[in-house]
């Protein structure tokens, strides 16, 4: 009985570490994507390679509403954050 004691402790370590690696590997999947459809968007990467940006860290999405002369144009506005890189599109 005492040695399953034991083990339950180590048996919750195991399975939150696993739980961690399975979380780490669907975030870095999701960004992934986010990747791919920011480099379709952009039509103008200016010679600049998204690869050369590392790793996606952050991104989101928001409205801005921007007033000139026509009036208030609402616009959807895409920040991103790489390891060497922050841009917004």
């Amino acid at each position: 009985m005492e040695s399953e004691e034991k083990s339950l402790p180590q048996g919750l370590e195991a399975i939150e570490r696993i739980n961690s690696q399975i979380n780490e590997a669907i975030r870095k999947a999701e960004n992934a994507e986010i990747v791919k459809d920011l480099e379709g968007r952009v039509e103008d990467w200016k010679g600049h390679k998204l690869e050369h940006f590392g790793e996606l860290l952050l991104h989101g999405q928001f409205s801005v509403i921007k007033g000139d002369t026509k009036g208030e144009v609402e616009r959807e506005v895409i920040m991103a954050l790489h390891r060497r890189l922050a841009f917004m599109c």
